[in-house]
């Protein structure tokens, strides 16, 4: 069975986020999942104390998604210290 994968809508909008976020916090690094039923889970990691921080940064773009091109996009702000190495 193949892995799901972004459409090309769905990719043009995570680099749209990818980039917001980046301008604003440079440091921070991405991880995007497709789940079987074509959610997108967008993980950011970054060094920013305040997850609502990012939340605010992207959460116009994606209801934007969802609404336009029915892409849901769940947006999930990490600490990037929690990361597994």
């Amino acid at each position: 069975m193949t892995e799901p994968s972004l459409t090309p809508e769905a990719e043009k909008i995570v680099a749209e986020l990818e980039d917001a976020v980046l301008e604003r916090f440079p440091d921070s690094t991405f991880e995007v999942r497709v789940s079987p039923d074509g959610r997108i889970y967008f993980t950011v990691y970054s060094y920013v104390d305040d997850d609502f921080a990012i939340q605010d940064l992207v959460a116009e773009r994606t209801v934007d998604a969802m609404i336009d091109c029915a892409a849901h996009i769940h947006v999930m702000p990490r600490r990037a210290e929690h990361v597994q190495t």
